[in-house]
């Protein structure tokens, strides 16, 4: 649409010109009639209209006519301003959003796995030995988080345990994982995936637990675990693990084994099934994050 203010006013005047121009006037003012309406509907004077730029093509006997009108009074005007400032505000946001989104960190390596396993370890013995009541405190529990606003547990129930195995298997996986994770993204991107992937795991689960209408306890740190074993197969496709210590298995193969035992295990147990779905969140978002804020297609990358 062109932007001039300036109009024609020899455009509503009888043409006085040859037969070949006059027919082309009248194809000008059938195609303003016809796209700019306003001049109908709103009764807004033709002079208004104005054809700036004209290009005519012929081809094969056809006179191709590519016509930019303006209309400066008209609502369709402003309508289009206020299209355009939109668009190009959404653009901006768009093109902000990406770089707060794909900002990388500067590397560092501070050995946060480690850290991780103590506080969860201390954790353990806290609640098992001196304070047994903080277990609920800090586990994610639908009805305290709804009544009594404790949204902090959707971050705490990743270091309550249930047992000393179920301590024991998370710890020790979060070790073996964490460690080749945090080597090669760096400590500050390591915790960064950690933590979000494991606080959207509970608030997942936390919504699950209202749509089935189940007011379990969730505790454990294998949302985050299944999200770091994710990004692990992503990043070193090639590792081979030994299930059991005996039977070798590719990292992206194993992945794919425990997504569709999540997948059919939460699926098909509706009451102890939760757990199951928070280790199935943890895949999604991992994946979801390496797509989004590394740009990295994950099926690309397991077949390299």
């Amino acid at each position: 649409m062109c932007q001039s203010d300036v109009f024609d006013d020899e455009f509503c005047k009888k043409s006085t010109k040859t037969p070949e121009k006059a027919s082309l006037n009248t194809l000008k003012r059938r195609f303003v009639e016809k796209t700019v309406c306003s001049a109908i509907i709103m009764q807004v004077p033709c002079q208004l209209f104005k054809i700036d730029k004209m290009h005519q093509i012929a081809t094969k006997d056809i006179l191709l006519c590519k016509i930019f009108t303006h209309c400066k009074y008209s609502a369709l005007h402003y309508i289009y301003k206020c299209w355009n400032l939109t668009i190009c505000a959404f653009a901006d946001y768009i093109t902000v959003m990406n770089s707060i989104i794909n900002r990388k960190f500067t590397y560092t390596y501070s050995n946060a796995t480690s850290i991780l396993v103590i506080a969860n370890v201390i954790v353990y013995f806290l609640t098992y030995m001196i304070a047994p009541r903080l277990m609920f405190t800090l586990s994610l529990i639908p009805s305290s988080i709804i009544y009594g606003h404790t949204y902090w547990q959707f971050v705490t129930y990743m270091f309550v345990h249930g047992g000393i195995w179920h301590l024991f298997s998370n710890m020790l996986g979060l070790f073996i994982f964490g460690s080749a994770v945090e080597r090669a993204v760096g400590t500050r991107e390591f915790i960064l995936f950690y933590f979000l992937t494991g606080t959207l795991s509970g608030i997942a689960s936390f919504f699950l637990f209202l749509f089935t209408g189940t007011n379990a306890v969730l505790m454990g740190a294998s949302g985050a675990l299944y999200a770091l074993m994710l990004l692990f197969s992503v990043i070193y496709p090639r590792a081979v693990i030994l299930v059991f210590g005996i039977i070798p298995v590719r990292a992206p193969v194993l992945v794919i084994i425990y997504f569709l035992i999540e997948l059919f295990s939460g699926v098909g147990a509706y009451g102890g099934g939760v757990a199951h779905m928070t280790h199935l969140f943890g895949l999604v978002f991992a994946y979801l994050y390496c797509v989004i804020r590394m740009r990295i297609n994950v099926w690309k990358a397991w077949t390299m």
